[in-house]
Parts: structure tokens; sequence; C-alpha cells
């Protein structure tokens, strides 16, 4: 039709100046005709050998997105998960700012602030930028300094944990569902497989073999837990758990 023949049309235009690549935000909430003819016209044009990359953003909600498209390519590409860093990626992101302006950050220090990360990227921002602003102009953060800041950082936190709990909360099904797949997360003495938690997340709900897998897919996408690549279940974030188990059983009293 003609919306596919103009946006062939413009990206061949573009392409004859130079390479491009396309980054495409926020995929899942793409009409999925069009997503479907932007992908498609990709293919046609990528593999007519035009130099053009395409990258799609967007939530663990996005594979379910992408698994709908009428592309089968997309099922060929490569998939990159970015989840919770490792400690070691997670000490170099706090301390660089600092030392790359000449501030020294002791161990001790150190060590604090990356206790209140869980390696998890916007914890790792928010601890930063707590303790950037407090250092104010001294030429060194040391564990008194990042103290300082302890009440400000968790007040953040708990902010961040209140609006996925009520994301989870409005939805008394799915509240159950995440409270099951809490304790079976933590119960179990081996990572779990997404079979296993949805399993476990619906005893007691009635929920169909469809409905529990709806629900895996939103507590997936909201942030209770992730998939790895070897395909098992973890905490997105450990420490929230504690949260949401707090919350639930002063629901529940």
């Amino acid at each position: 039709g003609k919306p596919a023949l103009d946006f062939e049309e413009i990206l061949a235009i573009r392409l004859r100046f130079r390479p491009l690549m396309l980054v495409l935000d926020d995929v899942i909430h793409y009409d999925l005709d069009m997503l479907d003819l932007m992908l498609n016209q990709y293919q046609l044009l990528a593999c007519s050998g035009w130099p053009l990359a395409l990258v799609l953003v967007g939530t663990p909600a996005l594979d379910s997105r992408l698994i709908k498209a009428k592309a089968g390519f997309i099922h060929r590409s490569e998939n990159i998960h970015i989840n919770s860093l490792d400690s070691v990626a997670t000490r170099d992101a706090l301390i660089k700012p600092f030392a790359d302006r000449g501030v020294a950050v002791t161990d001790e220090a150190l060590e604090l602030m990356v206790s209140w990360t869980d390696d998890y990227p916007y914890f790792i921002q928010i601890v930063g930028s707590k303790v950037w602003d407090a250092k104010k102009g001294a030429a060194e953060v040391d564990v008194d300094l990042v103290r300082s800041v302890e009440q400000a950082v968790h007040d953040r936190r708990n902010l961040f944990y209140a609006s996925i709990y009520s994301l989870i909360d409005d939805d008394d099904e799915l509240l159950e569902c995440a409270m099951n797949a809490v304790a079976a997360i933590e119960a179990a003495p081996k990572p779990l497989t997404p079979r296993q938690v949805r399993t476990r997340m619906t005893e007691g709900t009635g929920l169909s073999s469809k409905d529990a897998r709806k629900a895996f897919n939103q507590l997936l996408d909201i942030g209770l837990f992730w998939v790895l690549s070897d395909l098992r279940v973890q905490a997105a974030i450990p420490s929230f758990f504690n949260y949401f188990k707090s919350e639930y059983e002063q629901e529940q009293a």
C-alpha cells in the first residue's frame, strides 16, 4: 500500500547520503500494523544491501509484542536483556564520575554506597546523585559523608517501591499471583524456570494457563522479577521483595 511505499522511499533517499541506524524506543506501544510495516520494509532494504541497522527498545513486554509481529526474521535477531549490573560494574559506575573530577572516594564509603544499590541501575543513579550533592566542595568522599544521605536514599527507594507495588495492587488476582511468585522464588533451592513460577504463582487462584501466562508477563513488565538468558527467573530488585511482603501483610491484617 501507499504507507509502505512512502516509508521505503523515505529510507532509501536517506540511505543514499550515509549509513543509517534507526533506534525505536517504547516499541511496546507501537500500532501492530505499523510495526509490521516498519519491520518488513527494514528487512527488504537490509537484504538488498542498504547500510541500515535497526534497534528496538522497550520493557520486557517487548518480547511478546514482537512475537505477534508478522516479520519472521525478528526471531533470529540479537536479543539483549539489560538487567542488573554485576558488583564490579556497579563500583565502576559509582566511582568513575568522582574520579573523573578528581574527587577521591574511600573504600569504606564506596562499599556503603554499593550496599544501597542492589546492583540496580536506577538505584546507582540515586546513590551517586545524593552523595555528589552532599559532598559540595569536598575533595574526598568518606563514610560519614555517605551516611549523611542514607535517609534521603532510602526515601527515594521507597517511593520507587511504592510505585511498583501500586501497579500490582490495582488487581487483586495479580496481587495474589505476585505474592505466590515472591514466596516461590525465595523458597526455591535453585532458580526456577518461567513455567515453574507460573505454576506456583497461580496456585489457589483458579486462573487458566492462558491467564497465568498473562499475569506472569504483567509482573515481568512491572519489574517484580526478570528472566535471565539461561531462562531462569530471579528477583529484579531483591530488596523490593521485603517491601512487597511488608505491604502485603499489612493489607491482610
